[in-house]
């Protein structure tokens, strides 16, 4: 549940005070939201991608292109399951805002060191044009 303002607070109050300890034990948690990633940068990214499949000469899906970065540039984060603990590759959909920009920055590095691409952001000059270009 999210808790936006006073009355959905007042819900989730009363939900705790409805819990059947019979039932029991429960576990709640509590953690501020926190803004993921944001649409643009998410459209931005498969815009890229499209680029680079149609143009990189590697012959990679816009898919298959997205997991090579995803294995190469997400962050891994532990996570345990009973009492193994194991490494596990963070998905884009669960970058924050900051960490889908790094991912951004890295993409468009890779594709320039290693591509000779150039992947400009929404900001510079000739960005109009590769959006008509490559947009599905």
């Amino acid at each position: 549940m999210i808790i936006n303002n006073e009355k959905d607070k007042l819900i989730a109050i009363e939900r705790l005070k409805d819990l059947d300890l019979e039932k029991g034990p429960w576990q709640i948690s509590i953690k501020k939201k926190r803004k993921r990633r944001s649409l643009d940068q998410n459209n931005l990214m498969w815009l890229w991608l499209t680029a680079l499949e149609n143009d990189s000469g590697i012959g990679y899906t816009k898919e298959e292109w997205k997991s090579i970065f995803q294995s190469m540039f997400c962050p891994r984060v532990t996570v345990y399951v009973g009492e193994n603990k194991i490494e596990k590759l963070k998905g884009t959909s669960e970058l924050n805002t900051k960490e889908f920009s790094e991912l951004l920055d890295k993409i468009r590095l890779f594709a320039h060191h290693e591509l000779g691409m150039g992947l400009p952001n929404p900001d510079e000059p000739y960005f109009e044009e590769f959006y008509e270009l490559y947009n599905d």
